[in-house]
């Protein structure tokens, strides 16, 4: 029976990763296209010219080599991913966006490479936030663009003028839509250090974080 499209796109994930890891080289060994599109029916997977394993695709995924792969990949990725949070430990944010769905989407990707973070819906929030003994707390604002009561623009422009030199010093980086160079021109001119757009690129993002705070 064919295969649900997660289920192809999981496989062939899969076959990459342990394909470019560990240097093993999956042959995909079928009689019909038809198959082949939905990954195939017989499956080898060949180390050092000479055939390890080969059987079906369930044979083939259910191995305890293939397993303990798996396994691997799987301890690799949590490894990246306490660096991450080592690298950001301690770093507390500012997420600036009046968008329910992209607040959200942005603060478990900021979670989760280990950020802290709290949130504000309009620039007028920010100014607040950051004219007050809490502007303190933060090492860094993301700043979305446009917002109802105040845009990114106005809002960093304010945060500028700030008496306490930390907050108004603070490092803000635009996170928007608008993704030309005259966009990312405008938030330079508006007094932000930086500009990402949307959807979050979290290689980039990782980048710009580690640019904007550095050895804060």
């Amino acid at each position: 029976s064919a295969l649900d499209p997660q289920t192809t796109s999981s496989i062939l994930a899969l076959l990459k990763d342990i394909n470019e890891r560990f240097n093993i080289t999956i042959v995909i060994i079928t009689h019909q296209m038809s198959v082949v599109r939905e990954i195939c029916s017989h499956v080898a997977i060949v180390k050092g010219g000479e055939v390890a394993e080969q059987g079906t695709v369930e044979e083939i995924f259910t191995h305890p080599k293939t397993a303990v792969a798996r396994e691997l990949l799987k301890n690799e990725k949590q490894k990246a991913q306490a660096e991450n949070r080592k690298s950001y430990a301690g770093k507390k944010v500012l997420l600036v966006e009046d968008n329910e769905l992209n607040r959200e989407i942005a603060t478990a990707i900021m979670k989760e490479i280990g950020l802290e973070v709290d949130t504000a819906e309009d620039g007028t929030d920010a100014v607040n936030i950051m004219s007050s003994e809490r502007g303190n707390n933060y090492d860094l604002i993301f700043m979305d663009i446009q917002m109802p009561k105040m845009d990114g623009y106005t809002a960093t422009r304010e945060i500028r003028t700030l008496n306490n030199h930390k907050c108004a010093n603070i490092p803000i980086i635009a996170m928007t839509a608008n993704a030309f160079e005259e966009d990312r021109k405008a938030c330079l001119d508006a007094g932000m250090d930086e500009h990402i757009g949307k959807p979050i690129d979290i290689p980039l993002l990782k980048r710009t974080i580690t640019k904007a705070i550095g050895d804060r």
